[in-house]
C-alpha cells in the first residue's frame, strides 16, 4: 500500500486526500491537526475529572487565582538523550512573566500563583534558586512529587487549567496548552515550530 511520511512537527493536510489504504508514519505534534478537528478531539481527548482531595484542592488554587502553570521535564528519556532543558530557560521566562505580572498589561485582578509540575519534584525543588522560583514575590506551589499509572493525566489536567503556562520541549505540557480553552491564555513554548503557540 500506500506510505505518506510527515517531517517531525510538521502539518501537511493534504495527506489526508490520499485515496485507498494509506499508512501513515510521523509524530502528529503540530497543533495544526488539533485545530483542524478542534471539537473531535477535544470530545476524544477529554480528561477524566481530578477525584484526589490533594488535585481538587490544587484545581480549587489555579482557579481562584492569576495561574501560572511551569512544567518541567528532567529525567527519564530527556535527561538519557541530553534534550532536557536547562534552569536558565525557566529563569529566564519566569522573569518575563514577573515583567508581565507587573506590568500594565495584566488586567487579571487576581492574585498571581506559580504551580510547578514535573516528573521530578525533588529535583525542581532542589533547584529552585536556579530556576528563579527562590525570589518570587507570588507563592509558589509544587505539584504531587509520585504518580501513579492510573492518575498520570491529573498533572496534564491541572496544567491544562492555568492561565499562563510555561512548557518545556515536551508533548505532554504542550498537549495540556492546547486542551486549555482559556480564549486569552498565555503560552510560553520553546518549540516554535509545532503551530498555534
Amino acid at each position: 500500500g500506500m506510505v505518506a511520511r510527515m517531517p517531525y512537527y510538521h502539518y501537511m493536510p493534504e495527506m489526508l486526500k490520499s485515496q485507498g489504504n494509506a499508512y501513515y508514519f510521523g509524530w502528529f505534534t503540530n497543533g495544526g491537526w488539533f485545530m483542524s478537528h478542534e471539537q473531535m478531539f477535544r470530545h476524544e481527548l477529554a480528561l477524566p475529572a481530578l477525584t484526589g482531595a490533594a488535585d481538587l484542592a490544587l484545581a480549587a488554587e489555579i482557579a481562584g487565582s492569576l495561574s501560572i502553570g511551569v512544567h518541567i521535564r528532567c529525567s527519564g528519556g530527556y535527561k538519557a538523550q541530553g534534550i532536557a532543558l536547562q534552569p536558565a530557560y525557566y529563569r529566564s521566562n519566569i522573569n518575563q512573566i514577573r515583567e508581565y505580572l507587573a506590568s500594565e498589561r495584566n488586567t487579571s485582578g487576581k492574585p498571581p500563583h506559580f504551580f510547578i509540575f514535573s516528573d521530578d519534584i525533588a529535583w525542581c525543588r532542589e533547584r529552585a534558586d536556579e530556576l528563579g522560583l527562590t525570589d518570587l514575590p507570588y507563592p509558589v506551589t509544587f505539584g504531587q512529587a509520585e504518580r501513579e499509572p492510573n492518575d498520570n493525566h491529573c498533572d496534564m489536567a491541572l496544567l491544562s487549567q492555568c492561565d499562563i503556562m510555561l512548557l518545556n520541549n515536551s508533548v505532554y505540557g504542550y498537549m495540556a496548552a492546547l486542551l486549555n480553552g482559556k480564549p486569552n491564555k498565555i503560552v510560553l513554548n520553546p518549540v516554535k515550530n509545532r503551530g498555534v503557540f
